[in-house]
């Protein structure tokens, strides 16, 4: 069994506390041993020597084997450098605190309560206390210095000696830093508050919040701000001043509010100062640090600015133009203009431009100095439009020589007026005397108009002169025939739109272009065409036209002489008429030739008018009707009908036929008529027919009665 005594290890004697072997669950051996020693072996060459223990053996291997008593084993323990202080640390505010840091863990064993091991240098700096903290209650990196004074602004070393402990700081591994070690440091005094920033109403500086670089203590500030004074263009009187609510908490302010006795009204450049106020001291930080009473701060009092511009107008003819400035100051940068017409500008001096028709323009100008604003407004009278205008009494269109009036009808303020009235003659003067043209023609009117700007206008107008009213036909015909038509048509000059036709005969016509009628008796007719031109009054054109009737020509009906007798045909002579047979005689009645069969026509003309009529004369080689005794209905043309033949001219004519059993199979009371051998439509046949006869001769005028038969021979 292996004890403590079993593993002497010279040189020396350290002492060995216990040797401690874990065996493996489930196994009985080990291969490994640990040794626990009453103090850690210092740096050098050591020998584990083996010797049997308490049980009277060394070390016994799987096989029963002993290890040799007196078996060494050598190992060297080498040594690690000592601690140094890597930096000394601390809070400018607060130099009775120095932190002194460790480039390693400093075993806390090795360290006093009293912190006895380190001293500041040069002088004395006596260390009321020490603190740490201790890491699993073995070791610290760092170590807080509590003096009983604070440093003040200087080079310094922190010095380490022995303790009361009698010795110095070690690391875990028992290095002891050396007796002497210095670390140099430098202190620092903690800077002085200055002025951070100043804020203020710069439309309104009632007010100034004072700001500073960092905390100072509410007890250096005077409540009546005397720590406080402002010089500038003016005089300021601060009345108080006041801090945050950190005052009442922590004792220390970040601002300092000072109640001006009136705000600040003249712009310019102002500086803030502080000094000792009434309660004997100055501005001091939570470092007791006093403010340097020579540092002052800047302010700049921009002021509220003016709105109210300067504005001229230059006049136009068609255009006026507004110049716009504004002064400036008060550290105005911006230039915002609004107009009453919608249009919109920026800029310190602006030039807008406006219809001279414009009554008037309002002018808004809002000015702006990154603080503070204003706005003033003003109305800018324009109007100064013009305008050439006249009338002339009569209208736009004249008759010649027609007296004219033209009267001006011009507006706004006007100091000229030439009138040229397109005749080559002008007037100069604003009523113009009565005017004539006494050619047609189309005159341009000008009126120009100067206004008192020097502007001109020009108005025009167009004057028709006419000439006398037109008024006119055509389409007249030297004469007509009453069985024609007077087609005319109205020719009128463009300022007649009513007229009245008139064909003298009662029938009148209103506004037609055209006009169509006749006339139904012979006459001289006179035709009127009247109307009333717009501008020359009255107008009417008449003319006559003969008018002939057509000649009444009747011969009478077609007629039948017998052979050498003629008959008297014609009209009764009328004036001035002419006549024209076909035969080619001229008189008005002619007879008709007894030997043959003709047509005779006659013309007659009444000034181009003519009439015409026409009679057949029939001449008969016989004058004794009577009825032939056979017939040949065959359609060759030859005695194809059974009739009364000289016939034509017999009256109450009347032909009956029968046949053989007395049935009637033809009758006619047309003299021109016969029988063509059938009946109801089917040929009779060949034989003996009986017929009846009766008429009034034509010539003696005696009735006739006659029976007789006929043969149809087929």
């Amino acid at each position: 069994m292996a004890t403590a005594v079993s593993f002497p290890l010279p040189p020396g004697a350290p002492v060995v506390n216990s040797a401690i072997a874990q065996c493996p669950t489930g196994f009985s051996t080990i291969t490994e041993l640990t040794i626990q020693l009453q103090t850690p072996l210092t740096s050098g060459n050591y020998n584990l020597l083996v010797n049997p223990g308490s049980d009277a053996n060394t070390f016994k291997d799987v096989c029963g084997n002993d290890l040799v008593t007196g078996f060494s084993i050598p190992f060297t323990v080498t040594a690690t450098p000592p601690p140094i202080i890597q930096s000394v640390t601390f809070d400018q505010c607060h130099l009775d605190k120095l932190v002194v840091n460790f480039d390693k863990p400093v075993s806390c064993a090795s360290i006093t309560a009293a912190g006895s091991e380190l001293n500041i240098s040069p002088g004395v700096w006596p260390v009321s206390s020490i603190t740490y903290n201790c890491i699993s209650s073995l070791y610290t990196t760092q170590i807080t210095m509590n003096l009983v004074n604070p440093l003040p602004a200087g080079n310094f070393n922190v010095v380490v000696g022995n303790g009361t402990d009698g010795n110095t700081l070690s690391d875990t591994c028992s290095s002891f830093m050396p007796v002497g070690y210095t670390k140099a440091f430098t202190t620092t005094a903690p800077p002085a508050p200055i002025f951070d920033s100043v804020q203020f109403d710069n439309c309104n500086a009632t007010a100034l919040k004072v700001f500073y670089s960092h905390p100072i203590l509410c007890s250096s500030i005077s409540p009546n701000g005397s720590d406080f004074t402002i010089t500038g263009p003016s005089a300021v009187n601060i009345t108080s001043a006041t801090t945050d609510v950190t005052c009442t908490a922590s004792g220390y302010t970040h601002w300092v509010l000072l109640q001006l006795q009136s705000p600040i009204s003249l712009a310019g450049n102002y500086v803030l100062h502080n000094g000792i106020g009434m309660d004997g001291n100055g501005i001091i930080d939570t470092c007791n640090a006093k403010q340097n009473i020579n540092e002052t701060f800047a302010i700049n009092i921009l002021g509220k600015p003016s709105a109210i511009f300067n504005s001229q107008v230059n006049w136009g003819c068609a255009k006026d133009t507004i110049l716009l400035s504004h002064p400036g100051g008060n550290g105005v940068n911006s230039w915002i203009w609004n107009f009453s017409d919608g249009q919109t500008a920026s800029g310190q001096n602006v030039s807008m431009v406006f219809p001279v028709d414009s009554p008037s323009i309002t002018v808004q100008l809002t000015v702006n100095n990154g603080f503070c604003s204003d706005t003033k407004s003003v109305v800018i009278t324009l109007g100064n439009v013009f305008n050439a205008a006249f009338t002339a009494s009569t209208g736009d269109t004249i008759c010649i020589n027609t007296p004219v009036n033209f009267i001006d009808a011009s507006t706004g303020t006007l100091t000229n007026y030439l009138w040229n009235f397109g005749d080559l003659t002008q007037f100069n003067g604003q009523n113009p005397p009565t005017h004539i043209y006494s050619v047609s023609n189309i005159y341009n009117v000008q009126l120009i108009v100067t206004d008192n700007h020097g502007c001109r206008d020009t108005a025009s107008k167009l004057m028709h002169v006419d000439a006398s009213a037109l008024i006119d036909f055509t389409g007249l015909k030297p004469q007509y025939c009453t069985d024609k038509t007077v087609t005319l048509k109205r020719v009128i000059s463009r300022n007649i739109t009513s007229y009245v036709w008139n064909n003298g005969d009662g029938k009148t016509f209103t506004n037609e272009v055209d006009v169509n009628f006749s006339y139904p008796n012979e006459g001289v007719y006179t035709i009127t065409l009247s109307g009333v031109d717009k501008y020359c009054g009255p107008a009417t054109v008449s003319k006559t036209v003969p008018v002939y009737s057509i000649p009444r020509v009747n011969l009478g009906s077609d007629t039948v002489l017998c052979f050498d007798n003629r008959l008297l045909i014609g009209v009764q002579p009328q004036p001035n008429y002419t006549y024209l047979w076909n035969t080619g005689e001229t008189t008005s009645q002619i007879y008709s030739w007894a030997f043959f069969n003709r047509e005779y026509s006659l013309f007659v003309d009444n000034h181009g008018c003519r009439g015409y009529d026409a009679i057949y004369v029939k001449v008969l080689p016989f004058c004794l009707i009577k009825v032939p005794n056979a017939f040949t209905p065959n359609s060759d043309g030859l005695n194809d009908q059974l009739k009364a033949l000289n016939s034509d001219l017999a009256k109450d004519f009347s032909f009956k036929v029968y046949n053989r059993m007395g049935q009637l199979v033809f009758t006619t009371n047309n003299p021109l008529k016969g029988w063509d051998g059938n009946f109801k439509g089917n040929p009779q046949s060949a034989g003996t027919y009986v017929w009846y006869l009766s008429y009034i001769d034509p010539w003696n005028g005696k009735p006739v009665k006659e029976k007789g038969t006929s043969i149809l021979i087929r």
